[in-house]
């Protein structure tokens, strides 16, 4: 009689194991076939971009880090006479229709530049050298101040 409860238990344990082990693998399956359609996703996205034939047609999208007690500024471009940061930016993102952009991604790419970021109906503060824009209803300011070694550094910043 101990021997068949035994043998009852070890089974038990057996299909408890067996249970767990696939459990265990369908969650490595489901991790996986996520981390290789994200991956998927991306190069995608970057085969569309590169693909385009007309960038003026962007829509912008900024969001301010709430958190942001000083000014952390990431460099977003740098050439030889300009350095472009975002300032206390969490989202910067560029949209051409469905295909989204980080704008650091689009601006080393040249898919957008300094002059289509300030557009024609931008709105010049001489005084702080400040230039107010609006592009599809994302409001946002890009600060200018010339530096010693003949770059000009930009700073985009929400409104």
């Amino acid at each position: 009689m101990e021997y068949r409860l035994e043998k009852c238990h070890a089974f038990r344990n057996t299909k408890f194991t067996m249970f767990l082990v696939t459990l265990m693998l369908l969650t490595i399956l489901t991790l996986l076939f996520v981390a290789l359609s994200k991956h998927l996703l991306q190069i995608q996205n970057i085969e569309r971009l590169d693909k385009m034939k007309d960038y003026s047609d962007f829509k912008l999208h900024l969001e301010n880090n709430l958190y942001c007690y000083e000014k952390s500024d990431s460099l977003y471009f740098e050439n030889d006479k300009i350095r472009i940061y975002g300032s206390c930016l969490k989202v910067a993102n560029i949209y051409y229709g469905n295909t989204v952009s980080s704008l650091k991604y689009a601006l080393e790419k040249e898919y957008v530049t300094l002059d289509m970021l300030m557009g024609d109906d931008v709105v010049k503060n001489e005084e702080n050298k400040a230039y107010y824009n609006e592009i599809d209803g994302q409001k946002f300011v890009i600060y200018e101040y010339p530096y010693e070694n003949d770059k000009t550094e930009y700073f985009i910043e929400a409104a």
